[in-house]
């Protein structure tokens, strides 16, 4: 969940063949921040579980049990959200009809990554970083295309293995 006024949001990652429920929940400007939080904040929920809705049920029989591995993590500064795995977020949105922005932030510090962003197989980036929670990585380039294009991003640690790897259409 991303909000774009704010320039923030939070990643759940999860195994979604187990834990196939997800929620979200805010209330809208009509909603006094004082009847739910205590800073002046606005209130916003995130729900994950067993069922696919909120009003499902799911029966756990005498001794058996169910377990996964989930991270929750929160984001900033990368312009929304397009894909995210254990190490980070990144997020790929266009600016204009020729322009992207790509945005990466790791959930932990990361010196002298590499990262490469290719477009229609044609490479526009590829230098070595340093990024973090607390400085995430924002560039802006112009793809010179004005229709929609496949993007390969990858960040990868010194020894070559994928941190962050995503390819789609934007």
């Amino acid at each position: 969940a991303y909000n774009h006024d704010a320039g923030e949001g939070v990643v759940r990652v999860f195994p979604g063949d187990v834990a196939r429920g997800l929620k979200l929940f805010a209330f809208g400007r009509d909603f006094s921040a004082s009847s739910y939080t205590d800073d002046g904040s606005t209130y916003f929920e995130i729900w994950g579980g067993l069922t696919p809705t909120f009003w499902d049920y799911f029966h756990l029989q005498p001794g058996s049990s169910v377990q996964w591995t989930e991270t929750w993590y929160p984001i900033h500064k990368i312009g929304g959200l397009t894909y995210a795995n254990g190490n980070g977020a990144l997020s790929i949105q266009r600016i204009g009809s020729t322009s992207i922005s790509v945005g990466i932030m790791p959930v932990r510090v990361l010196d002298s990554v590499r990262i490469m962003i290719e477009v229609d197989g044609r490479n526009i980036y590829d230098k070595s970083v340093s990024v973090g929670p607390d400085v995430p990585f924002l560039a802006s380039m112009d793809v010179g295309l004005d229709q929609q294009v496949n993007i390969t991003v990858s960040v990868v640690d010194r020894s070559g293995a994928a941190i962050l790897r995503y390819n789609g259409r934007s």
